[in-house]
C-alpha cells in the first residue's frame, strides 16, 4: 500500500533562497505626468526608498509563497 502526500513539501526552498536579483513583481506603465505634478500629488519626502535584502521575486513565485 502506497502512502499518500500529506500536502506539505517540506524540501521547498525559501522565498529568500528563490530571489534573483533584478526581478519584479509588477511593473507599471510610464507615468504621463511632469514630475512637477507628481510632487503635487505626493511629496518626495513621502517616497520610500527600496527595502534591503527584501527578496526580489516574480507575481506567481508571491502567489505560490503565500
Amino acid at each position: 500500500m502506497s502512502q499518500g502526500r500529506s500536502g506539505l513539501v517540506r524540501e521547498e526552498k525559501l522565498i529568500f533562497e528563490v530571489s534573483k536579483p533584478g526581478r519584479q513583481g509588477y511593473s507599471l506603465p510610464e507615468l504621463d505626468l511632469p514630475s512637477k505634478s507628481l510632487e503635487k500629488l505626493l511629496p518626495v519626502s513621502s517616497v520610500r526608498d527600496d527595502i534591503a535584502g527584501f527578496p526580489e521575486v516574480s507575481e506567481v513565485e508571491v502567489v505560490r509563497h503565500f
